[in-house]
């Protein structure tokens, strides 16, 4: 794994920042691809534009209630 790849991927939506680090995308090589372009990045757009489901929003809102969800980490308003 790259150095770049070995950091965490953080990123935000609607004003809130999430860990996705260890969050295993169902898309195929989407993570080693795609992701680690997206930290520090806002994923709002992004979101509406690549998905025709509802899942990676109620994926984000689960993380947010409980903390962590499926590998995602709710980080809060301020990115740590």
């Amino acid at each position: 794994m790259s150095e770049s790849k070995s950091k965490k991927i953080i990123v935000q939506f609607e004003g809130e920042y999430y860990d996705v680090t260890n969050f295993e995308h169902p898309g195929d090589g989407i993570k080693d691809l795609y992701l680690y372009n997206f930290n520090g990045k806002k994923i709002d757009e992004e979101l509406d534009l690549e998905h025709n489901t509802n899942e990676p929003y109620e994926m984000l809102l689960e993380a947010k209630e409980k903390g962590e969800s499926d590998g995602i980490i709710y980080l809060g308003k301020e990115k740590k």
